[in-house]
């Protein structure tokens, strides 16, 4: 296929992604501050950076730390490329919390918008789980005894968490097998099932009437994809130039490998989980790992089914919305306390 040819296709298939023309209201960035694009651009991202260290890192558990070291130290560019992977990977979930609050902050699931809301919640949980499963790739002596703790919580769950611990880790503890088996869903199983999932969750949006807005003139001012596609370029452009800066300043911790450290060092969990490890200090294992998070998911799926201002979808001020901006609230709080795990650990 010829240059021109393959930049045509690219062009209609994202114009195909919206409307011939959309209202402006729901373009402002004053009303989605362009989260759900950036957390698609950080995605791509993410999964391209991801490919390209698939070449170079070795999943064994005798292997996997001094191919890491190698990545950063030796191979052209390799330290550039991880550090954009990790950076990439933080946006991608700092972006999504926040794009998944603004639809609660803006009644974003009203007017048949909640099943795609319920496909957002999905994508965030994968998003936490591969997460989770990238960390210990690093095989460093913070990472494996992060996983340790982290996998002792499924033990907690009654009646079935042993037999889950086992089918996660690969058997009755952690061994090489667990290496291998979080490879596998981090780079592959996770991704497959997200890249599907974001596929479905971008069409739904288009199916569904576009972005959400307020209720009240039939034919609001409007602008066309073309100028919509424009600024969604735009957009994208500068958020990769800060990614670039961030990659080149700051390079994500690789510390000793667990067979140069083996002792139980004090754990430090990835910082999206720092909330959690914070109230196990204080709560039950089950109550703090599974109990907790589970009750907000809960909580988050069934908000659409809660709220019934239809009247209220794309307004930013939901005063009679109280449990929304209690939500907002504990969202804050969830933030801060984990800010302050990260300065009392």
């Amino acid at each position: 296929m010829s240059k021109s040819k393959t930049k045509s296709v690219l062009l209609k298939f994202l114009l195909h992604l919206h409307p011939p023309r959309i209202p402006e209201s729901s373009t402002k960035f004053s009303y989605t501050f362009g989260l759900g694009g950036l957390a698609i651009f950080s995605f791509l991202l993410t999964t391209i950076t991801g490919i390209v260290l698939l070449f170079q890192y070795s999943p064994t558990p005798e292997s996997a730390h001094a191919s890491m070291e190698q990545i950063a130290t030796v191979i052209p560019y390799g330290w550039y490329i991880r550090n954009l992977h990790f950076w990439s990977a933080q946006v991608l979930v700092i972006t999504a919390v926040l794009h998944m609050l603004r639809i609660v902050l803006t009644g974003g699931y009203l007017r048949g918008r909640s099943f795609n809301f319920q496909i957002g919640l999905i994508l965030l949980v994968l998003l936490f789980i591969t997460d989770f499963t990238g960390f210990p790739l690093r095989r460093d002596a913070e990472s494996h005894w992060a996983l340790v703790v982290g996998t002792n919580l499924i033990k907690t769950i009654p009646v079935i968490g042993a037999g889950l611990y086992e089918f996660i880790v690969g058997g009755a503890e952690i061994t090489g097998t667990t290496l291998l088996r979080f490879y596998g869903w981090h780079i592959f199983g996770l991704p497959f099932i997200a890249t599907i999932l974001v596929v479905y969750h971008i069409y739904r949006i288009r199916k569904d009437g576009g972005i959400s807005r307020k209720k009240g003139n039939s034919r609001p001012a409007s602008i066309t994809r073309e100028q919509l596609v424009k600024k969604e370029v735009l957009f994208m452009l500068a958020a990769l130039v800060g990614l670039i800066l961030l990659s080149v300043f700051w390079t994500p911790h690789l510390g000793l490998s667990v067979e140069s450290s083996p002792q139980l060092t004090e754990v430090q969990a990835p910082w999206i989980f720092l909330g959690i490890q914070f109230l196990l200090r204080y709560l039950p294992p089950v109550i703090a790992g599974i109990v907790i998070p589970i009750a907000i998911l809960i909580f988050w799926a069934a908000m659409p089914y809660l709220d019934k201002k239809d009247d209220l979808q794309g307004i930013w001020s939901p005063e009679p919305r109280k449990r929304f901006w209690l939500t907002f609230v504990l969202t804050l709080a969830f933030i801060g306390g984990t800010m302050l795990a990260e300065v009392v650990v």
